[in-house]
């Protein structure tokens, strides 16, 4: 494969363009790219053992680049070769070709050997990188001299074409390590560019054509033909729009071909070369070109495209200070030149298997004796790649937390920023190597976009996303406190309660007495740790019953939270008498919550009146429910309220003997029974309930066999 630059300083070579050979393997295969703006930037590596010019640069199949050729100070023909070793940067000897091959065309063999194709006569040598040492094949079946193109056939056979004066072909089979010849090209070419197409075809275009004796030397020509290798014809297709030798090519991921600089050599009138900075696009489908944008500037004696990791395209020197461009094939546009470390003329390059580019064996751009030894790396800037942040849903007030990572083949140091999505704005994000940390607290409900921005140190940035969704947190109010749960009509008590939120909102709160009346509470919002308070408040009673109080607290979202307290007792000591119920009656089933389905007899009996303002029990209050094993008697009274021939009664004792538990007693007159009884140390868990889920002030039914006597 054709890779070097051509220099325009030597007079004896200027009028003699180089050329390029594309294989279908250099190119990616469509999809697996993603095109970028470049540029690059050219690094200093490793020296050549020996200085020279005109070189040609192969990379091996174990990633190493093989130098061979050119022409050393004093335009000595040179026979030495050396290695390139990516790993290390560093130039090794290998062993001597067994003739001197100034301008040497190369390519690479599917068994990893390289052949070489000499400048005049018949010349051809093979490389083994398995032994370092050189060997001759066959002789080409016709002379091929400077200009000419080697290209790797899918068989493993190489077309080698034109050179010079020349329109003859040969096939070098490795197999049998022999040539024969190959045809006519329909066209005199060197300098020419030789592309593999992906239909196994072998795109031949431009060059120079034929001196014919003329001494004003040979016209570049814009035709091109095909060559099939199926049946060894060469057809004509298309003509190139702009007549070119010495140009740049390369194979497009979508199959076209593009073709960028070159000369029209008008010596044949002026003596001189005239680069240009056009550039076509082949397409195989149809036959034709179509011109894509100029180059910034005009080049010629090139060597291939080189295709980067970015997927854009690579043309290197041809012009008179050492630049290179890059090529999007999205926009069909070339980025601003680039210039390298070194001005350098008629160097090779090769393509690394890493993506970065060789440049060496090359002049300083002001004399064609000044050789240099020096060698530089281009390294298309790959962006960093942030891989995937780990999103979350969390409630507000709660803090998201995720480690990540990123990954960047070519640079050593980094920035990076964190947007949260939340209108606390970019944040600098503190970097451990390629490793990051996120942390940060939500406030508010919602569904936010975290995005994270790593800047490597050559300005090319990537960037990584999550969401983390925020659920709304209501408000949590607690216990409340009463100031007086049995409490004469007409007076007053007070009740109370603190509230956590764990967001910082704004609050409302709202007293619902159980007597029908409600009133607005006194809010003290959360502060740090401190949770917010409700009240105290005040409230009386004016008619005697049983009273449940609810607080319901809001937030600024609208979202609501209640608690509630069970219960005060309003009595009218003037108006309230005797209370008294007892036999028995059956327990309905749901009643006993251990084992709803259980029923049965349940023996029961209390007697209790007023005395002044204290409910005093003639009889207290025992209940048995056999089949439950359950057996309660009370140990004290809270309260006893009449009202519309109706009783409630309240107050704690024991079950079995044992612990603590409320019970309520409601019964009316001549009617019906209803008891509660609730564990205060689990919530108030209702353990019995003969009207469960019913509220205190619910009329009891369940009949009995007894009395109850209200008055």
């Amino acid at each position: 494969m054709r890779r070097f630059l051509r220099s325009t300083l030597s007079l004896t070579l200027a009028m003699l363009v180089m050329t390029v050979t594309i294989l279908a393997s250099d190119i990616i295969s469509p999809g697996s790219i993603a095109h970028a703006s470049g540029n690059g930037t050219w690094h200093s590596t490793g020296s050549l053992l020996i200085p020279r010019i005109n070189a040609q640069a192969i990379t091996l199949q174990n990633g190493n680049v093989l130098l061979m050729g050119g022409h050393t100070p004093g335009d000595v023909n040179d026979n030495e070769s050396e290695i390139y070793d990516p790993a290390t940067g560093t130039w090794h000897a290998t062993g001597t070709m067994p003739d001197s091959i100034p301008d040497p065309t190369a390519v690479l063999l599917q068994n990893g050997k390289v052949l070489v194709v000499g400048y005049y006569f018949n010349d051809t040598e093979l490389y083994d990188p398995g032994t370092g040492t050189w060997s001759h094949p066959s002789y080409t079946a016709n002379s091929h001299a400077i200009g000419s193109t080697a290209t790797l056939l899918p068989s493993g056979k190489v077309l080698v074409a034109g050179g010079g004066d020349a329109n003859q072909t040969d096939i070098y089979d490795p197999s049998t390590n022999h040539f024969s010849f190959g045809g006519n090209m329909t066209t005199y070419r060197g300098g020419h560019i030789a592309v593999l197409l992906q239909n196994g075809k072998v795109l031949l275009a431009g060059g120079n054509g034929c001196t014919c004796g003329d001494s004003r030397g040979a016209e570049t020509t814009a035709t091109a033909e095909l060559y099939d290798p199926s049946n060894g014809s060469f057809t004509p297709t298309g003509s190139m729009s702009v007549p070119r030798s010495g140009a740049a090519a390369a194979l497009l991921s979508d199959g076209r071909v593009l073709v960028a600089g070159g000369s029209l050599n008008p010596a044949r009138y002026t003596g001189s070369l005239d680069p240009t900075t056009t550039a076509e696009i082949y397409d195989p489908t149809t036959g034709t070109w179509s011109m894509t944008g100029n180059l910034h500037t005009s080049r010629s004696g090139l060597g291939p495209l080189r295709l980067l990791p970015n997927g854009n395209l690579l043309i290197i020197g041809g012009d008179s200070s050492g630049t290179s461009e890059e090529y999007n094939p999205a926009s069909g546009t070339w980025s601003t030149p680039v210039s390298f470390l070194q001005p350098q003329c008629s160097g090779a390059t090769a393509l690394l298997t890493d993506g970065r580019v060789l440049l060496a064996a090359g002049n300083d751009c002001t004399s064609s004796g000044n050789n240099l030894v020096t060698s530089e790396l281009y390294v298309n800037n790959v962006p960093p790649v942030v891989n995937p942040i780990p999103g979350a849903t969390i409630n507000e007030g709660a803090t998201y937390s995720a480690p990540s990572t990123f990954t960047d083949t070519d640079s050593t140091s980094w920035t990076a920023t964190v947007d949260y999505g939340d209108g606390s704005g970019v944040q600098p994000l503190p970097l451990s190597g390629m490793n990051f940390s996120l942390s940060h607290q939500y406030t508010d409900e919602g569904a936010y976009t975290v995005t994270v921005t790593v800047t490597d140190d050559q300005g090319a940035t990537g960037t990584g996303t999550a969401t983390v969704t925020v659920n709304e947190v209501t408000p949590a109010p607690g216990a409340i406190t009463v100031s007086n749960p049995v409490v004469q009509i007409n007076n007053s008590i007070t009740a109370s309660a603190t509230f956590i939120d764990p967001v910082v909102d704004t609050h409302i709160a709202t007293w619902n007495w159980g007597d029908g009346s409600t009133s607005n509470g006194t809010v003290t919002e959360p502060s740090g740790s401190n949770p917010g308070s409700v009240g105290p408040d005040s409230h009386a009673y004016t008619t005697a019953g049983v009273y449940i109080i609810t607080l319901k607290v809001q937030d600024d979202d609208g979202v609501s939270n209640t608690s509630t307290y069970q219960y005060v007792s309003a009595y009218n000591p003037t108006a309230q008498g005797l209370f008294t119920a007892g036999q028995k009656y059956t327990s309905p089933a749901g009643a006993y919550l251990q084992t709803p389905g259980l029923t049965g007899t349940v023996m029961f009996g209390l007697s209790y009146r007023y005395q002044g303002t204290v409910p005093t029990g003639d009889r207290q209050f025992i209940m048995n429910f056999k089949a439950a094993n359950l057996s309660f008697s009370a140990t004290s009274v809270s309260a006893l309220v009449i009202s519309n021939s109706m009783a409630t009664l309240t107050g704690t004792g024991t079950i079995n003997g044992s612990g603590t538990y409320n019970f309520l007693v409601t019964g009316v007159n001549g009617g019906g029974i209803r008891i509660q009884i609730t564990d205060p140390t689990n919530n108030n868990k209702v353990i019995y309930d003969t009207q469960p889920g019913n509220p205190a002030t619910a009329t009891p039914t369940t009949s009995v066999t007894g009395n109850v006597i209200v008055h």
